[in-house]
């Protein structure tokens, strides 16, 4: 594990801006609301995360395809008396007579998986849906088409409903890496299916608890079904379930989703954090950052993460730190540098100037945006234990 050292400087953060976007009028709920569920001991709140998990995934939530989890989400929150705010890219879920916390949650619901183009052809959603709702060209290099071929091929797959996520015919996939096209999975058997038809990994079924490997797309479903559970519980008292997290668009919808409230929270932001090894996961870390690609992150706030996890004896990773470590190995070896990337924390700090900071509390994993993606239960213990105390606090 890297050492805890002072804040390293982040190079190159670019100039801020505020989203041209303003939020529509939210939706608020107001039929009548029953207490929420009491607080849940911590191996069964862990349960209940896992549980919770495997029943997300059996929901279709594709990028610029999230509505049926969404309203999943929704239904799951009003059940246990909670209150929803809608805008266009933003589900809000508070507790009833919150009481006053530091820290608001964020997680983003949206998946990789697939979209119909037609004749039984399908495009990788995160590149068409950057084209299509954004008119962003997506430039991928030939190596990189073919490491996402191979998420793909060979795999189970499920096309839904995009409005109310009923199945639309399950087959194989095939691939096809066509440099000029992007890429193009072949699926035969779902060739009548129309374009803009949402395909999503077919969900992994429920897992034995016995073992201490949990495996699925775990990109993001985890997180959400953590954030779900901690607002149950009344742990959490405000959450904010993002779209597009997946194409750097979830930071824009927030903003505009809070733009009209004159005290913005500090927000966490929930995710899971690629390693090449399990160790990560099997030493129950959690994953912290003090800057991504964009700039630097509230020093104060990794500080009482830091803390916070030290008084409870987990284990911290600080990715940056983590990256620059391995990048030493890697000038070593003649290998091309690892980059920071960005983050959902990242985009909402520099888009909103600096007005909106946060930190990142992250779960490792093995196998990211794949089928197979891997963590641990001691490490999904680890993390809702340090939620829980921040949260608590």
């Amino acid at each position: 594990m890297p050492p805890r050292v002072g804040i390293p400087r982040c190079r190159g953060a670019a100039r801020a801006h505020l989203p041209s976007a303003t939020a529509t009028e939210p939706t608020i709920s107001t039929q009548p609301l029953p207490d929420p569920d009491p607080p849940l001991p911590q191996h069964r709140l862990r349960d209940a995360v896992i549980d919770r998990t495997w029943e997300l995934l059996g929901v279709g939530s594709v990028i610029g395809a999230e509505e049926p989890l969404l309203r999943m989400i929704q239904e799951l929150a009003l059940d246990a008396g909670l209150r929803i705010h809608r805008s266009p890219g933003v589900l809000e879920v508070r507790a009833r007579g919150a009481r006053d916390s530091t820290y608001a949650l964020s997680a983003h619901v949206d998946r990789h998986g697939l979209i119909g183009l037609g004749a039984g052809e399908f495009g990788y959603a995160a590149h068409v849906r950057r084209e299509d709702l954004h008119g962003e060209s997506s430039h991928a290099t030939r190596s990189f088409l073919r490491s996402v071929s191979e998420r793909f091929d060979g795999e189970p797959m499920q096309a839904y409903d995009p409005r109310n996520g009923r199945p639309r015919g399950a087959a194989m996939a095939e691939h096809l890496t066509d440099v000029d096209r992007g890429l193009i999975i072949h699926i035969d058997a779902l060739a009548d299916l129309p374009a803009g038809t949402p395909v999503a990994y077919l969900p992994p079924g429920r897992q034995d608890r016995s073992g201490n490997v949990l495996s699925g797309q775990l990109d993001n479903a985890i997180c959400v079904a953590m954030a779900v559970e901690l607002l149950r519980s009344g742990v959490a008292q405000r959450v904010f379930f993002t779209r597009e997290e997946e194409i750097g668009r979830s930071a824009d919808h927030l903003l505009a989703h809070l733009s009209d409230e004159p005290d913005w929270p500090s927000v966490l932001v929930l995710d899971t954090s690629p390693f090449p090894t399990d160790r990560p996961a099997r030493s129950a870390s959690v994953v912290l950052r003090t800057c991504d690609a964009g700039g630097e992150f509230a020093p104060e706030i990794v500080e009482h993460l830091t803390t916070s996890a030290d008084a409870l004896g987990i284990e911290v990773v600080i990715k940056n730190l983590w990256i620059e470590e391995a990048n030493v190995e890697r000038e070593r070896l003649g290998q091309k540098p690892l980059g920071f990337g960005r983050t959902e924390l990242g985009r909402l700090v520099e888009s909103s100037g600096g007005r909106l900071h946060g930190g990142t509390v992250q779960l490792p994993t093995c196998d990211y945006h794949t089928s197979r993606e891997s963590t641990t239960t001691q490490a999904v213990d680890a993390m809702l234990h340090l939620l829980d105390k921040i949260l608590g606090a």
